[in-house]
């Protein structure tokens, strides 16, 4: 009996010694999920309708900066120049057939979208083509039409002003002046106020201007500084008679690769570039109206009764511009400006 007890113990310790022996089972190891590549870096190559050292690119290049700086690396705009790049007349099919992919357009090339010129200040311009229902024709048509998407209107808008030989205080003064326009929404409000629109290139304006050819010039406030036309027409209507604006144009097929969180940067750096231009070409705006009063050119304030009635004369002519060349999408987009307008 005590000699089974003794070879139960034995047995027991034996046991246990080999089980402190034995290494403990390993657990099979999870299978792992490669990681990810890293999703390849997006380039876009861009254009504009000036040349590089324009002020008017000078919205362009800030808007490129903000992109490439919140894209963090997933995106980046290389801008390869101006007209020597791609020509304005050929700016937009450029885009349309992918030959470059965001253009800083002059927007000239198709009427529906110059009804924004018929804003006259840079806050009026600014509210209509941030205005959701504004914005979302023209885009439609640009899609459409142009295989383009609109990111948003470009910030050097240009506001442009009547300047003339002799001095001019109201309507009546304006009958029968000739006056250098440069075709389309310039020929219909000259016309509009009873003066003769005369097309002419901006390189002719001077000579024009000092042979008598034209008794008047429709001309930003800057051309007229860089052109020193202030030496031939000494008189300027301080209120402008409407503007000329730009777009920011992408391919539409690049526009439909890119992930939606790339589109929203380049949208929202798109407003953001328009807002801060305001300011910015609104300084350059004054600082040529400073040039201008030193240099001795004498600007002539309507009074607002007087404006309103030469506002009053153009809008006729230019809805019915507009319905011609553009359609009936035309006039929504003229009370949306007229809306803000007022």
């Amino acid at each position: 009996m005590k000699k089974l007890t003794y070879l139960g113990v034995l047995l027991a310790v034996i046991i246990s010694l080999l089980a402190a022996c034995t290494p403990a089972p390993t657990a099979t190891p999870a299978p792992t999920t490669p990681p990810k590549p890293a999703a390849e870096k997006v380039t876009l190559t861009a254009s504009t309708s000036w040349v590089l050292s324009s002020n008017n690119v000078d919205g362009f290049k800030h808007f490129i900066d903000l992109v490439n700086e919140r894209a963090r690396g997933q995106l980046e705009v290389q801008l390869k120049g101006g007209p020597e790049v791609v020509s304005v007349k050929e700016s937009i099919g450029a885009v349309g057939k992918g030959m470059i992919d965001i253009n800083h357009n002059n927007n000239t090339q198709f009427p529906i979208s110059t009804v924004a010129e018929y804003a006259t200040s840079f806050s009026v311009g600014f509210k209509v083509w941030e205005d959701k229902d504004f914005l979302a024709i023209q885009d439609k048509f640009y899609r459409e039409k142009a295989n383009a998407v609109i990111l948003g209107a470009a910030p050097n808008v240009a506001l442009f002003y009547m300047g003339t030989k002799k001095p001019v205080a109201k309507l009546d003064d304006v009958k029968g002046l000739r006056i250098r326009t440069h075709g389309g929404l310039s020929n219909v409000v000259v016309a509009g106020l009873g003066a003769a629109p005369s097309t002419i290139a901006a390189a002719e304006v001077y000579p024009a201007l000092e042979r008598g050819t034209v008794e008047g010039a429709m001309r930003p406030l800057q051309s007229v500084v860089d052109d020193k036309l202030y030496e031939v027409i000494p008189n300027i209507i301080s209120q402008p008679l409407f503007s000329g604006n730009a777009l920011f144009l992408m391919n539409q097929d690049a526009w439909n690769k890119l992930p939606p969180n790339l589109q929203k940067v380049l949208t929202d750096a798109a407003v953001e570039t328009h807002r801060w231009g305001e300011t910015y070409y609104g300084d350059l705006e004054s600082k040529a109206v400073k040039t201008l009063t030193d240099k001795g050119v004498k600007f002539n304030t309507l009074s607002p009764e007087e404006y309103a009635r030469w506002r009053k004369t153009t809008d006729e002519p230019v809805r019915a511009h507009f319905l011609k060349e553009a359609g009936p999408d035309a006039i929504t987009l003229l009370d949306i400006v007229a809306k803000y307008q007022k």
